[in-house]
């Protein structure tokens, strides 16, 4: 499989989605990242010596959260992934629109295997790509370009099974996480919140109001101003 070698990058994937992470791609990213997941458990080690996919060894079921932030390509690469993922015999673990930390929170909340998050970041709206975590820890560096080694030779191991997705709404639990321990002095102060065009937003209103809070939401479909309805059809980015 051809895929764009300089989307593969230190600590993530990233690049323009229409034009470097086609539905191929994504496809093959997850069925790749299933592949190194479910690998062999006795003798496996961290890096890119335990990429060793398709050599053989004893493949287990593994979970895998993704998320994703509110990028308009974010629902097709989620649905390219976790095909990937699935027909590598992963489990998927749905946790909807949020920003990463929610999913880097939801993995070590859940105790899944690995999690994938699908964002730009920063980056412009055209862009968006792949954090990935590998059990509670980053997957980068020698473990990413590996992985696109595996998938570039279709090392795929073959899978016993086709996982599933299933869907688990985190934000309740989120939201009492990043809350919890938090005390303020106050809460009879105003606050004009820039919650739109970001997957943070809706989470980051719900966190305010937890404590009390009462933030006056601009660039959101509820936003009072005519002029804040209308900023926020203009192209949302990540998280």
């Amino acid at each position: 499989m051809k895929l764009p070698t300089h989307a593969f990058r230190e600590y993530d994937i990233r690049g323009v989605a229409d034009r470097d992470l086609t539905d191929d791609t994504a496809r093959g990213i997850g069925r790749g990242f299933g592949t190194v997941l479910s690998g062999p458990v006795s003798g496996e080690s961290r890096g890119s010596a335990g990429l060793a996919a398709g050599s053989g060894g004893v493949a287990r079921t593994v979970r895998v959260a993704v998320g994703r932030d509110c990028r308009l390509s974010s629902d097709r690469l989620f649905a390219a992934l976790t095909d990937g993922l699935t027909v590598a015999g992963a489990d998927v673990v749905d946790i909807g629109v949020g920003p990463t930390p929610m999913l880097y929170a939801a993995a070590h909340d859940l105790g899944t295997d690995g999690a994938v998050m699908i964002t730009g970041s920063h980056n412009p709206g055209d862009e968006n790509g792949f954090k990935m975590m590998r059990g509670k820890a980053s997957f980068f560096g020698a473990d990413i370009q590996a992985l696109r080694s595996l998938v570039e030779q279709e090392r795929f191991a073959p899978a016993g099974r086709t996982g599933r997705v299933e869907k688990v709404d985190t934000r309740e639990r989120y939201v009492e996480m990043v809350t919890s321990r938090i005390r303020l002095a106050r809460t009879d102060v105003k606050l004009v919140v820039d919650a739109g065009n970001g997957a943070g937003g809706p989470l980051g209103l719900a966190c305010m109001r937890k404590l009390g809070l009462s933030p006056d939401p601009l660039f959101t479909p509820t936003a009072s101003a005519p002029s804040t309805r209308a900023a926020t059809s203009s192209g949302a980015t990540g998280s």
